[in-house]
């Protein structure tokens, strides 16, 4: 589960997004209307307002009434996507763990949960509760855990993160990122049509510049 879902995957994603997206004049600034100085302080104050929330408890944090909360995509949708993966994840540790007593003896699990909850500096500790006394038990909680990760990587990625549709068109462009010139300020993005090459329909453009 850890190393299929969470490991080198994700960790290779997030090598070549933070490349991609982070610097100055990357995607992430360009499509903001902010100085870049102003870009690392709304990224920062992000890092540090992070809370180990899963998303049934995230809901629950906003104080939605619940006629609004029942007509939002987000709670509809994501509570169902939430059931599907909390499912997967508790099978899959049940598979090997038929007790919490089992998962307290398994060192690697151990070292895991402890590794997460220290891989974050200073005063943005990651927020987990201890394993041996977590409210429904050990096994619940890796397995919240583990749902949670999934979650954030793909419903919550989905719904916060993704900026396609932004640089795409509804007849069926594709953007690709073309740097004019070592010395222009906001490199322009060159739209390209998967359809072909009319002329009429190429351009470039700018995002959120």
């Amino acid at each position: 589960m850890c190393g299929g879902h969470c490991a080198a995957p994700q960790a290779k994603i997030n090598m070549m997004a933070s490349k991609a997206l982070l610097p100055e004049n990357g995607f992430v600034h360009r499509a903001t209307s902010l100085e870049y100085d102003g870009l690392c302080t709304l990224l920062g104050r992000g890092l540090s307002s992070f809370s180990y929330l899963p998303f049934p408890e995230y809901v629950a944090a906003q104080r939605l009434p619940p006629s609004v909360a029942s007509s939002l995509p987000m709670v509809e949708d994501g509570m169902a996507l939430w059931e599907v993966l909390a499912t997967h994840c508790r099978d899959y540790v049940a598979i090997f763990y038929s007790s919490d007593e089992g998962l307290l003896t398994d060192s690697e699990a151990c070292r895991y949960w402890s590794a997460l909850d220290a891989s974050r500096e200073g005063s943005r500790a990651y927020g987990l509760p201890p394993l041996a006394t977590a409210p429904g038990g050990a096994r619940a909680a890796l397995a919240t855990q583990l749902a949670h990760h999934l979650f954030s990587v793909s419903g919550m990625h989905e719904m916060v993160g993704n900026t396609v549709e932004l640089l795409t068109d509804d007849r069926g462009f594709a953007v690709a990122q073309a740097l004019v010139g070592p010395h222009h300020p906001y490199p322009p993005l060159r739209v390209l049509s998967i359809r072909g090459s009319d002329p009429c329909l190429a351009g470039q453009g700018t995002a959120g510049r």
